[in-house]
This record gives structure tokens, C-alpha cells and sequence, in this order.
């Protein structure tokens, strides 16, 4: 198992997350959910995130609300920040598809997510 710090206490990863490396890897992961679950889907996302950082060269998060004038659900961004594009690789090789269906097996079709990859320019 790989863990880059305590998962318990924010910022104590070891990892260089406080200054932008140009090797850092942005892991964006876009979500659309369901106003009716919406309470408890916050609940397990924070607990989702905190998983997250534990993997290799996860190091920290920020996670946004987006503007939306769907009255229906709600729109959030995350984004990870990651050591590495090796990092994110070992990730998607080892633990995405667990981590995907985590969500889908407790919420099924009341959210839907969207992942993206981007690279640090500046």
C-alpha cells in the first residue's frame, strides 16, 4: 500500500505541494449531483478525498463549487494535486476503477463525474 502521509492530519505529506513543480499534474474531476443526495454524497465525498491522499503522490486538494443555473443539482471541482504524471499512471493502473465504483455503487445514476488531466505551464 502506498502512503505518502497520516491521512488523518492535513498537511503532513511530505510531497512538495506548497510551490507549483512544472512536473505537478493537475487531476481535475468535474461532478454533477443530484440535489437529493447531495447532503449525504458530501458526506462520503469528504471521506473520498481523504483516500485519495493517500495514494502516491496525491498530495493536497482544492475543491470548488461551480456556478450553474441547473436547479436540479449541484456542480463541484476537485482538484488533486500530484507529484507526478507517473504518480497519476500508478493511480489509474492500481486504484481508479475501485475508486470510481465506490461512488456509483452507493449513489448509481444520481451524479455523474468527468475527469480531466492538466499540466502545470506556470
Amino acid at each position: 500500500e502506498h502512503r505518502n502521509h497520516n491521512p488523518g492530519v492535513r498537511g503532513s505529506s511530505p510531497c512538495a505541494a506548497t510551490r507549483l513543480d512544472s512536473n505537478m499534474i493537475v487531476y481535475e474531476v468535474n461532478l454533477s449531483i443530484n440535489l437529493s443526495i447531495y447532503d449525504k454524497y458530501r458526506k462520503w465525498l469528504k471521506n473520498h478525498i481523504d483516500k485519495m491522499l493517500t495514494f502516491q503522490g496525491f498530495c493536497k486538494y482544492h475543491l470548488y463549487k461551480v456556478s450553474s443555473n441547473d436547479s436540479n443539482s449541484i456542480k463541484l471541482s476537485i482538484h488533486y494535486y500530484v507529484d507526478s504524471l507517473k504518480d497519476l499512471e500508478y493511480y489509474f493502473t492500481n486504484y481508479a476503477e475501485e475508486m470510481r465504483l465506490d461512488g456509483f455503487k452507493l449513489f448509481g445514476d444520481n451524479f455523474s463525474a468527468s475527469r480531466r488531466v492538466l499540466s502545470i505551464l506556470e
